[in-house]
């Protein structure tokens, strides 16, 4: 073999051994860049606007008319009282202070105010309980349908979330700073808000049960006592 084939099959060699090496390395260390990224999991959290449930199920809306039309009713009713006792208290001037007729009006009088007072106080305590009761079933029934649907797509965590609308509120440093405190989301992407599910589902639920005739009071907050 002349000089000139032997330098020519040493540099052969060398190219050789450096493209092993190469291969060698490159399976050993990072995939090659055409290589697909494994996929990302699925989101887990999950957010929910309760203030938009409440606004919006039908159930809230039928309970405020309802609720609208008994306070109505006791209004009205009270004002009736109230001519009453503005009625007696004419009367009640005709007469002589001291005389029996007098006395025994006058009785009178303070009996009935005090009858209305008792009865306007029982029924505004009754109008609150029963916003506290209807508040408190609706809650339940949302956070179950939340649950029921975190369940079915696999949301570890459901959030409360609360736009920021400073303008809805009053407008004070102190009013936007709590505000701003309140809020557990800053931001969420559309894409994980349930409250749409969660009002359709409350409103399927609430229309099968009846509707309306569930909401109707166990008592008459106008009835006299």
């Amino acid at each position: 073999m002349t000089r000139k084939n032997t330098q020519i099959l040493v540099v052969l060699c060398v190219i050789a051994a450096f493209a092993t090496l190469s291969t060698q390395s490159r399976g050993q260390g990072e995939p090659p860049a055409s290589t697909p990224a494994a996929a990302s999991p699925s989101c887990c959290v999950a957010i929910v606007d309760f203030v938009r449930v409440f606004n919006e199920c039908t159930q809230i809306k039928d309970l405020n008319d309802v609720l609208r039309k008994q306070e109505v009713d006791v209004q009205t009713e009270a004002k009736q009282r109230q001519k009453v006792i503005e009625d007696k208290q004419i009367e009640l001037s005709a007469f002589q202070p001291g005389t029996p007729d007098y006395q025994q009006r006058r009785k009178d009088l303070i009996r009935l105010g005090t009858e209305a007072n008792i009865w306007l106080k029982v029924c505004e305590q009754d109008l609150e309980a029963q916003k506290f009761d209807w508040t408190k079933v609706v809650y339940q029934d949302a956070t179950k349908v939340v649950g029921e649907l975190a369940t079915e797509r696999g949301y570890q965590v459901v959030l409360q979330y609360k736009p920021f609308s400073p303008d809805d509120t009053d407008q004070t440093l102190a009013a936007v700073r709590r505000m701003i405190q309140e809020r557990a989301v800053v931001h969420a992407d559309p894409s994980i808000d349930i409250t749409n599910e969660v009002i359709n589902r409350l409103n399927k639920a609430y229309l099968a049960k009846g509707g309306k005739k569930q909401l109707m009071p166990a008592t008459d907050p106008a009835a006299k006592p």
